[in-house]
Protein backbone atom coordinates (compact mmCIF):
# COMPACT_ATOMS: atom_id res chain seq x y z
CA UNK A 1 0.00 0.00 0.00
CA UNK A 2 1.68 3.25 -1.35
CA UNK A 3 0.89 6.37 0.56
CA UNK A 4 1.97 9.45 -0.71
CA UNK A 5 3.44 12.47 1.83
CA UNK A 6 0.18 13.85 1.73
CA UNK A 7 -1.88 11.18 2.43
CA UNK A 8 0.62 10.30 5.34
CA UNK A 9 0.50 13.14 7.06
CA UNK A 10 -3.35 13.49 6.58
CA UNK A 11 -3.93 9.89 8.18
CA UNK A 12 -1.91 10.81 10.49
CA UNK A 13 -3.64 13.87 11.26
CA UNK A 14 -7.19 12.01 11.36
CA UNK A 15 -5.55 10.11 13.66
CA UNK A 16 -5.16 12.36 16.30
CA UNK A 17 -8.45 14.25 15.80
CA UNK A 18 -10.03 11.21 17.00
CA UNK A 19 -7.72 10.43 19.52
CA UNK A 20 -8.41 13.19 21.04
CA UNK A 21 -11.96 13.15 20.18
CA UNK A 22 -12.65 9.14 21.65
CA UNK A 23 -9.44 9.14 23.60
CA UNK A 24 -7.06 5.97 23.38
CA UNK A 25 -6.15 3.55 26.14
CA UNK A 26 -2.97 4.31 27.56
CA UNK A 27 -3.71 8.13 26.80
CA UNK A 28 -2.84 9.32 30.25
CA UNK A 29 0.92 7.85 29.57
CA UNK A 30 1.27 9.56 26.25
CA UNK A 31 0.06 12.69 28.54
CA UNK A 32 2.79 11.89 30.81
CA UNK A 33 5.58 11.08 28.36
CA UNK A 34 5.14 14.51 26.90
CA UNK A 35 5.37 16.15 29.94
CA UNK A 36 7.97 14.18 30.82
CA UNK A 37 10.00 14.99 27.56
CA UNK A 38 8.77 19.22 28.10
CA UNK A 39 9.75 19.44 31.47
CA UNK A 40 13.51 17.82 30.61
CA UNK A 41 13.54 19.89 28.00
CA UNK A 42 13.17 22.57 30.09
CA UNK A 43 15.50 21.72 32.67
CA UNK A 44 18.12 20.99 30.08
CA UNK A 45 17.43 24.77 28.97
CA UNK A 46 17.61 26.23 32.23
CA UNK A 47 20.86 24.35 32.47
CA UNK A 48 22.24 25.67 29.58
CA UNK A 49 21.17 29.11 30.62
CA UNK A 50 22.97 28.74 33.60
CA UNK A 51 26.21 27.93 32.25
CA UNK A 52 26.10 30.52 29.40
CA UNK A 53 25.77 32.87 31.81
CA UNK A 54 28.55 31.60 34.36
CA UNK A 55 30.57 31.81 31.00
CA UNK A 56 29.23 35.50 30.15
CA UNK A 57 30.55 36.25 33.41
CA UNK A 58 34.00 34.90 33.39
CA UNK A 59 34.50 36.42 29.98
CA UNK A 60 33.37 39.86 31.02
CA UNK A 61 35.78 39.36 34.00
CA UNK A 62 38.68 38.80 31.85
CA UNK A 63 38.21 41.67 29.47
CA UNK A 64 38.08 43.47 32.44
CA UNK A 65 41.37 43.01 33.65
CA UNK A 66 42.96 43.02 30.11
CA UNK A 67 41.30 46.81 29.82
CA UNK A 68 42.87 47.12 33.38
CA UNK A 69 46.32 46.05 31.94
CA UNK A 70 46.26 48.25 29.07
CA UNK A 71 45.14 51.44 29.94
CA UNK A 72 47.98 53.66 31.62
CA UNK A 73 48.53 54.47 35.33
CA UNK A 74 46.45 57.73 35.58
CA UNK A 75 43.07 56.30 33.40
CA UNK A 76 42.93 52.76 35.44
CA UNK A 77 40.87 53.98 38.20
CA UNK A 78 37.81 55.46 36.14
CA UNK A 79 38.26 52.52 33.93
CA UNK A 80 37.50 50.27 36.88
CA UNK A 81 34.39 52.78 38.02
CA UNK A 82 32.90 52.32 34.79
CA UNK A 83 33.26 48.85 33.51
CA UNK A 84 31.24 46.59 36.01
CA UNK A 85 28.25 48.69 35.09
CA UNK A 86 28.22 48.07 31.55
CA UNK A 87 29.34 44.72 32.47
CA UNK A 88 26.00 44.26 34.08
CA UNK A 89 23.81 45.77 31.89
CA UNK A 90 25.82 43.32 29.28
CA UNK A 91 24.58 40.47 30.91
CA UNK A 92 21.04 41.61 31.96
CA UNK A 93 20.69 41.59 28.24
CA UNK A 94 22.34 38.64 27.60
CA UNK A 95 19.34 36.60 29.67
CA UNK A 96 17.10 38.65 28.57
CA UNK A 97 18.13 37.37 25.26
CA UNK A 98 18.33 33.79 26.40
CA UNK A 99 14.91 34.16 28.46
CA UNK A 100 12.83 35.00 25.04
CA UNK A 101 14.55 32.23 23.37
CA UNK A 102 13.45 30.06 26.06
CA UNK A 103 10.20 31.23 25.41
CA UNK A 104 9.96 31.00 21.90
CA UNK A 105 11.67 27.66 21.67
CA UNK A 106 8.54 26.23 24.11
CA UNK A 107 5.98 27.69 22.19
CA UNK A 108 7.51 25.82 19.47
CA UNK A 109 7.63 22.35 20.80
CA UNK A 110 3.70 23.14 22.09
CA UNK A 111 2.81 23.40 18.88
CA UNK A 112 4.69 20.90 17.46
CA UNK A 113 3.22 18.46 20.00
CA UNK A 114 -0.13 19.74 19.42
CA UNK A 115 0.20 18.90 15.46
CA UNK A 116 1.81 15.51 16.05
CA UNK A 117 -1.33 14.81 18.08
CA UNK A 118 -3.83 15.80 15.62
CA UNK A 119 -1.61 13.82 12.77
CA UNK A 120 -1.35 10.68 15.41
CA UNK A 121 -5.25 11.47 16.20
CA UNK A 122 -6.19 11.54 11.97
CA UNK A 123 -3.83 8.31 10.95
CA UNK A 124 -5.79 6.15 13.87
CA UNK A 125 -8.76 7.49 11.98
CA UNK A 126 -7.51 6.07 8.74
CA UNK A 127 -6.32 3.34 9.99
CA UNK A 128 -9.66 2.30 11.23
CA UNK A 129 -11.42 2.97 8.27
CA UNK A 130 -9.18 0.31 6.41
Amino acid sequence: MDKTQVATRYLISNMAGNMQQFGVQGGADTSKAVNEVSTFNNLRLENQLTEITSLVRKLIIIQHQQVVQCTPTFCQQSQQLLQPQQNSSLIEDLVKQMSECKLQFQQNITTTIYDLKMQVGQMADMVSQM
